[in-house]
Parts: structure tokens; C-alpha cells; sequence
């Protein structure tokens, strides 16, 4: 719901029309990462955004700031709702959580794509072992009753027997 707000609110083309409660909200799952990313497919306001937002800088901002300066990016570089990039929203799993520890320089969009490649391989199997995440199954043995023996087959079988006289 609030990516729709979100949506509907920076496209109305108004420069007056006030923030949606709901967005800056401090539960809102919109993040400044998020607004930032959202225009990569759109070049030179990404490349903007990039040079003068994508520092720490930009969690100095109150949240209605950046919102504010966001919408006047939008109408400024006539952005259309069409050129927005789409990132799926995945769960993580234990592979991207081992992949995270083992491999801590790449970001997470780029071990996103890291797990979907492995998990589509022919040796999907094989890496899933290399890293631990499947153990390979052990064979139960099953267990069997013992068959009842009398004393003197048991010894004919096990020993050598001979008999005095």
C-alpha cells in the first residue's frame, strides 16, 4: 500500500499537494536506498541522484525533505511512471545468508542475482554441498532379529569343534 501511495503521489504533477502521512512514517518500508534506487533506468537523474544523494549524507535528511526533493526531481526531469526500475521483493534464505558471510564486498542485489543463478544450475547440488547447506542423507540400516541358535550349531558355525573321546 504504500508503494502505491508512494506512486500516486510523486506523479500527480502538482508541486503543492502535501506528503501522505503514511510515508514518512517511521514503519514505512520506504527507505531513502529505496528512492534512490527507484529512478536507475531513468540516466541522468540516476546519475544526479548519485552524485549528490548516495552518500551517508542522505540519512542526515528528514524524511519529508527528501520526499519533497524527490517529487521536485520527478517533475523537473519529466519522469515517467514507466522508466521507474522494479526490483523484486525475495524473502532471503540461508544460501544468500551464507553467501553474505563468504562473500561480504558484493551488495545484496548483486548476491540476489548470485543465488538465482546457482539455484537454476545443473550443479545446483554440488554447491549446495560445497557450502553445507545439504547434508547428504545417511542410509538407515535396519535392524534384524536375532534367529535363535542352539548351542551346539552355534558352536559347529563359529568354532572348530572336535569331539574326544
Amino acid at each position: 500500500m504504500p508503494w502505491k501511495t508512494l506512486n500516486n503521489w510523486l506523479f500527480d504533477g502538482s508541486r503543492q499537494s502535501p506528503v501522505p502521512e503514511i510515508l514518512y512514517d517511521k514503519k514505512s518500508p520506504i527507505t531513502p536506498k529505496y528512492l534512490i534506487k527507484m529512478f536507475m533506468n531513468h540516466g541522468p537523474l540516476n546519475r544526479y541522484l548519485n552524485e549528490y544523494l548516495n552518500t551517508l549524507w542522505i540519512f542526515s535528511l528528514e524524511k519529508e525533505e527528501l520526499l519533497r526533493f524527490i517529487k521536485n526531481c520527478v517533475i523537473d526531469y519529466k519522469v515517467k511512471k514507466g522508466s521507474l526500475f522494479y526490483s523484486k521483493r525475495k524473502s532471503q534464505d540461508k544460501l544468500f545468508d551464507i553467501l553474505r558471510e563468504r562473500i561480504p564486498f558484493l551488495k545484496n542485489d548483486d548476491l540476489t542475482l548470485l543465488v538465482d543463478v546457482i539455484s537454476s544450475s545443473s550443479n545446483r547440488d554440488e554447491i549446495y554441498e560445497t557450502l553445507g547447506l545439504d547434508v547428504p542423507k545417511v542410509k538407515k540400516s535396519k535392524k534384524t532379529k536375532p534367529k535363535k541358535i542352539s548351542q551346539k550349531n552355534y558352536l559347529n558355525e563359529n568354532y572348530v569343534v572336535i569331539e574326544l573321546k
